[in-house]
């Protein structure tokens, strides 16, 4: 998080943002070498519903990412994560890439499958977090999950895990795993099997299905609450000496509980209990170029990098207006039937993180953020009228 409230000053001021995104997450190719059962465009159950081609060509061009990340450098962003559409040490300039965010001060971050990861080159990058997108704790379940897979993939990612473990600075190990009726119930296997390789975190997510194709992973209601239960088993042991932490489990236990979770809606009902922030502390960049606001919302382009550069995007009035928006209005409305945010809300965490960081403020805290602005402001107007009468000067 920014040290010193200027993403706080920005949601105070509801429209306006005074640093750049403290998270960006950067999918640099569309392309990918598997085909998760579950993925929103590769998987072999989507038939007509899958991504086209040309979008699966995607790549976002090594000197506009090397643009990016620069640009991001000067506006005060702390981390950057390479994930997205395809699978990101696919593109020719990775490693390059990782090694230019950490040149650049910021810290670098990678979700991957892992498949044709390289331990020797994913270290020498200096790279801080891998995250390794699994969904299984055995080459059966493997290979279940990722039908173009055979039983080698998972003994040799399971390899490479290994020696990214036992390098003396080894980056922060990550398990993603994302649950339906294949694999729900390995869930504790699945956390065995990280705690066995040494990695520092499992993360848990449901299936977000794609109307008409793969509803039929989702879990039953039988089904979640098994799963509920093997989370707060996990949950029990999850504070031990050198047992990798649940990350986000709470989101996790009211997504396998709320109302919505028959038909896929997981977070209705929960995604408008505290305003979104999202605007403030977090961007996505699309292969194609696109600058986004969200995880979700890869339908709503507040601009483009092929055309302009992030922090044109970031400080535009369009992308003030979606902060506006989404800081004080429903996510029923209109305007975010793209995002569809009742569905999942992957950026719900990051709401919460901000609400608990404003909570913590308190009244006289919040007062002094408010006097703050109120300064910044005026010394701003100030600052304008002088400029503006230096230029009526200039030109009588």
């Amino acid at each position: 998080m920014h040290d010193l409230g200027p993403d706080l000053l920005g949601a105070l001021h509801g429209e306006r943002a005074f640093i750049g995104p403290e998270h960006v997450v950067v999918d640099l190719t569309n392309r990918c070498n598997t085909n998760c059962i579950a993925c929103w465009t590769y998987s072999p159950l989507l038939r007509d519903k899958a991504a086209p081609v040309t979008w699966k060509r995607q790549e976002l061009p090594g000197a506009v990412a090397r643009r990016l990340v620069d640009d991001l450098a000067v506006i005060g962003t702390r981390r950057v994560r390479f994930t997205g559409g395809g699978e990101p040490l696919l593109h020719p300039d990775f490693h390059e890439l990782v090694r230019r965010i950490k040149d650049r001060g910021m810290t670098a971050q990678v979700t991957t499958n892992l498949i044709g990861g390289d331990a020797d080159r994913l270290l020498a990058t200096g790279i801080d977090e891998i995250t390794v997108s699994l969904w299984a704790s055995n080459a059966s379940t493997y290979t279940r999950t990722h039908p173009n897979q055979g039983p080698a993939s998972f003994p040799r990612i399971q390899r490479t895990i290994e020696q990214l473990a036992a390098a003396p600075r080894r980056p922060r190990l990550t398990f993603a795993n994302v649950l339906g009726r294949i694999n729900f119930h390995e869930l504790e296997q699945m956390y065995d099997f990280a705690a066995a390789v040494r990695a520092d975190a499992v993360y848990f997510t449901l299936v977000d299905p794609v109307e008409g194709r793969t509803e039929g992973l989702m879990l039953t209601p039988e089904e979640r609450l098994a799963t509920l239960g093997a989370v707060r088993r996990v949950l029990e042991r999850a504070d031990g000496p050198g047992m990798p932490a649940l990350d986000s489990a709470g989101e996790l236990m009211g997504r396998l509980a709320g109302e919505g979770a028959a038909n896929g809606f997981y977070d209705a009902g929960r995604v408008d209990e505290l305003p979104c922030t999202i605007g403030w502390t977090f961007a996505r960049v699309l292969a194609g170029g696109d600058v986004v606001p969200c995880c979700r919302a890869v339908k709503l382009a507040l601009g483009n990098l092929n055309e302009r550069t992030f922090p044109e995007i970031w400080f535009s009035r369009a992308y003030d207006a979606f902060r506006a928006k989404a800081l004080t209005t429903k996510k029923s409305d209109p305007y975010f039937r793209e995002i569809d945010c009742y569905r999942m809300c992957d950026n719900l965490m990051h709401n919460r993180q901000f609400d608990a960081r404003v909570g913590a403020l308190g009244a006289s805290g919040l007062a002094a953020l408010r006097a703050r602005l109120d300064t910044y402001m005026a010394t701003a107007a100030a600052a304008t009228a002088r400029s503006e009468s230096r230029d009526k000067e200039a030109t009588a």
